[in-house]
């Protein structure tokens, strides 16, 4: 890769630091919805938030910026984001690397403080362009990710200034990804605060958000590690149970033989079974100089998700927020008013007290004023809901992205249908015992297959879906009676 001039540099920082939003590459409604997000909903919320709000907010905010950057990146629009998990320098950017044919598109010397989420997909030239931190677009060469990483100076490591902090996302089109519905995603890994990896880029709640809201998750352990960590498998465990999850084992080529990784391998297994984790199997990256690479297997996974149809979920991912908050009221409007109720009939049997039913009439005023409250929250975050949801939609729809209509919002299943986990209820409903072996292998299997219909009825999408599958099976019965 040809090194970058001091001017080179120069005119990327300059362009990296412009605050100025190109408004005409986005929707016109984008403000509005901003101000909902950024404004109105803390606003809404913040006399009787729930207690996990904060947290509940930080998700929601992450999954809009998501959105943005299909906003501003529209190649994203349509593709199944399949994003590299696990700690920090666990091989995810060489594994990457490894898929791109060994191209070194991506730098793998980086720090916690440099590391940019970098989403790569296919495209038949190469080319890379940004968003920054101020939200504005930023095009570039291929060559300037490694500046942003290895900054100025790259050539005398003393005199390094990083530029990777400066952005939000890094996009990059390349014939050499070979996948042309999946657009993968490079996240920075996580750490914790007590580690010396740990930084801002790589905060455990941002890369969880990060995690969350991708279809798939292929998690990487390195080889050299000998076997999963505890704070693997408690990350693991805090991920959404919904998104399927293939382990890769990376940087084979350390270990030390064949043996040590399929031992690896089958005790990374037996820890996530024990802990209850799902997963579609435990496969090992494909380089290195063992015969146990699982190069096949990942190619054959990676294949099946790029033939799978992708629809966008992001109302899907912004419910979940409105939907907890709610939750919230319900079940503490509901808690006061029994409580309200204990106390009015303790007020009867008071008797001659003056004191005593002052206190306990005061206590009902209290409550009562509480549940009002609430009650009038509630209403307040129905209404922004339906707002919400309304300049979504329009915006969404003016770069084709599919999404529900307003009035459906209420009709998205609050989780996705697991097949596995159908399979599993059936069987113990029925008293029936399967072979533990048999059964895992099965739920594996399972993971990642929809059900027929994995709609709400009611909605217009179950109405579309079932249309279509009975259109093909009216068709395929017509070819079957005129052969």
């Amino acid at each position: 890769m040809p090194t970058t001039t001091p001017t080179d540099q120069i005119a990327l920082l300059k362009k990296i630091v412009e605050p100025t939003r190109d408004e005409r590459a986005l929707p016109a409604q984008i403000k509005e919805l901003e101000r909902t997000i950024k404004e109105r909903l803390p606003e809404a919320l913040e006399k009787n938030a729930p207690p996990d709000f904060p947290a509940l907010y930080f998700d929601f905010c992450y999954i809009y910026d998501k959105f943005y950057d299909f906003l501003l990146f529209r190649p994203l629009i349509g593709k199944t984001v399949v994003a590299l998990g696990g700690g920090f320098s666990s091989g995810k950017s060489t594994f990457l690397n490894m898929l791109l044919g060994g191209a070194r598109l991506l730098p793998t010397a980086v720090t916690p403080t440099t590391s940019v989420p970098a989403y790569v997909l296919h495209g038949t030239d190469e080319r890379a362009r940004a968003v920054n931190l101020f939200g504005a677009r930023v095009a570039m060469q291929v060559a300037d990710i490694r500046t942003l990483s290895h900054g100025f100076g790259e050539d005398d490591e003393s005199d390094e200034l990083p530029l990777g902090h400066l952005l939000r996302s890094v996009f990059v089109e390349t014939p050499r990804q070979p996948y042309a519905r999946i657009a993968f995603l490079d996240t920075p890994g996580y750490s914790k605060p007590d580690s010396a990896a740990y930084s801002a880029r790589t905060d455990a709640a941002i890369a969880r958000s990060q995690l969350n809201a991708s279809d798939h998750i292929l998690w990487c352990i390195p080889a050299d590690a000998g076997a999963i960590s505890t704070d693997d498998v408690n990350f693991l465990k805090s991920l959404s149970k919904d998104i399927p999850k293939l382990i890769i084992i990376t940087k084979a080529d350390k270990a030390p033989s064949d043996e040590d990784l399929r031992r690896m391998a089958d005790g990374v297994r037996e820890t996530l079974d024990r802990h209850g984790i799902r997963y579609a199997d435990v496969l090992t990256s494909a380089r290195g100089k063992h015969a146990a690479c699982d190069r096949e297997a990942i190619e054959s996974y990676l294949t099946k998700l790029d033939e799978g149809k992708r629809t966008a979920d992001f109302a899907y991912q912004f419910k979940k927020l409105f939907t907890q908050c709610k939750n919230y009221y319900d079940e503490t409007i509901l808690e006061e008013k029994r409580r309200l109720a204990g106390l009015n009939r303790a007020l009867t049997h008071v008797g001659d007290v003056p004191e005593v039913e002052e206190g306990l009439a005061a206590f009902a005023r209290e409550m009562k004023e509480k549940i009002r409250a609430l009650t009038d929250t509630k209403e307040d975050l129905k209404t922004l809901q339906l707002e919400f949801f309304t300049e979504l939609k329009a915006v969404a729809d003016e770069v084709r992205i599919a999404l529900p209509e307003p009035s459906e919002i209420d009709l998205l299943e609050d989780r996705r249908t697991d097949a596995a986990a159908v399979v599993k209820s059936v069987l113990k409903k029925r008293s029936l015992t399967v072979d533990s072996g048999l059964l895992h292998e099965m739920q594996r299997e399972l993971q990642n297959v929809p059900l027929a219909i994995n709609k709400h009825p009611g909605g217009s999408d179950y109405k579309e879906e079932l249309l279509a599958l009975l259109q093909e099976e009216l068709a395929a019965d017509g070819d079957a009676a005129h052969p």
